[in-house]
């Protein structure tokens, strides 16, 4: 490199690192070492280590029937980020996406907990259905759920309905087959959503049904605005989904 690059460089990975360990400290971690490399790209990256108590984990495997399902944060940034990549995403849906993709999970975690959350998992690559299926199976439970209560980001119906997709959705739409009803909305939006994949995306919860309005009302005062009851844990057809008020 030139030494005006080096020096650029050293910049962006000082700001970078700065901005790392400054969000770390947030949330009491202190970064104890890593290296450099170089490449053709930046690229920055942590590997967290930490410790829980046995009885405050909250695993997959709680849900139980008559729970009701919580999603602390819209969807959508997969298909966001793929209309940014091919230059049709407007600038108001990057800003939204980023924003949420900004927004810790830590105060949604502490009140999903609560408020008895029984189960819980983040949405993240397998998008939405692959995580709630993954809660599903290790519950051995099923789930109704209607697809038009999902909250999205703005711009990603629009963008979903012109066709446009992350390249990880062709993979997370296998989880179809384990999704009563699902093609009766093949086509539209809001199937897209199901399998999007989400880059720092919110928390998926079961918890019991007398607890389920209160803690929409707390994630809401807590900065999640767009916390939403999304699904009803069933004990009929265990680790399938099924979809309702759809025609």
């Amino acid at each position: 490199l030139a030494e005006s690059d080096a020096s650029r460089a050293e910049t962006v990975l000082f700001d970078f690192l700065a901005c790392g360990v400054a969000t770390l400290k947030e949330h009491g971690a202190v970064l104890i070492g890593g290296h450099t490399t170089e490449g053709m790209e930046m690229t920055v990256g942590f590997t967290i280590t930490g410790s829980v108590r046995e009885d405050a984990i909250i695993s997959k495997s709680g849900a139980r029937p008559g729970d009701r399902l919580v999603l602390t944060k819209p969807l959508g940034t997969g298909i966001i980020l793929a209309a940014a990549m091919r230059g049709e995403a407007r600038g108001d849906w990057e800003d939204a996406a980023i924003a949420a993709m900004l927004t810790s999970n830590a105060a949604a975690a502490r009140i999903l907990a609560d408020h008895g959350a029984t189960a819980c998992t983040d949405v993240s690559g397998f998008g939405l259905a692959g995580h709630l299926l993954e809660i599903l199976e290790a519950s051995n439970v099923g789930a109704e759920l209607n697809p038009e209560l999902l909250p999205a980001l703005p711009g990603a119906l629009e963008a979903a309905q012109a066709g446009v997709r992350s390249t990880m959705f062709p993979k997370n739409e296998s989880a179809a087959a384990n999704i009563d009803g699902a093609e009766t909305i093949r086509g539209r939006p809001q199937y897209d959503l199901l399998f999007d994949p989400q880059t720092s995306g919110g928390l998926i919860a079961s918890v019991p049904e007398a607890r389920a309005e209160s803690v929409i009302t707390a994630l809401r005062a807590a900065g999640y605005s767009r916390a939403i009851i999304i699904a009803r844990v069933t004990g009929t057809s265990p680790r399938r989904l099924r979809l309702v008020g759809v025609g």
